[in-house]
């Protein structure tokens, strides 16, 4: 009988060490899958990181590029404002000159004007001498005036 037992009591330790050691099989498969598991997670994580990083990225350059974008439409503006008053100041420049010109073409055909009158006054009153001083001297009164 103590054979028995012992026999039973042997078979009951083999049974609760394999008891155990399928314990300690199904903890350390359990374990592995959590880690698994968290390696998983930890990979999803950083995956969502990089692409949150790059769309990040991606927005600051499409900021970057419209702001360019604007400064570059802001200088063009300013360019075309500045070529439109330099014209506009060139086109003023020119009335004036042109204004200037047509004054002096003015005076100078004034000044010709009043000389040739002062001309043809000073030949009409030489002429109105020679005929008086010829109608004194000759006595006769001449009918037609002539200009010289």
């Amino acid at each position: 009988m103590k054979r028995q037992e012992q026999a039973r009591q042997k078979a009951e330790l083999e049974k609760k060490k394999k008891e155990k050691q399928e314990k300690a099989r199904i903890l350390a498969e359990q374990k592995r899958q959590e880690e698994k598991i968290e390696k998983e997670k930890t990979r999803q994580l950083e995956m969502q990181k990089a692409e949150e990083e790059r769309k990040r990225r991606e927005r600051q350059q499409e900021l970057a590029r419209l702001k360019a974008e604007r400064l570059q439409q802001e200088k063009e503006k300013e360019e075309r404002k500045k070529l439109e008053e330099e014209r506009r100041i060139e086109v003023e420049r020119m009335r004036l000159e042109m204004e200037k010109a047509m004054e002096e073409e003015a005076r100078r055909m004034a000044e010709m004007a009043a000389s040739e009158e002062a001309r043809s006054s000073a030949s009409d009153r030489s002429s109105f001498r020679i005929h008086n001083s010829d109608e004194h001297m000759t006595g006769r009164k001449i009918s037609s005036v002539v200009l010289t």
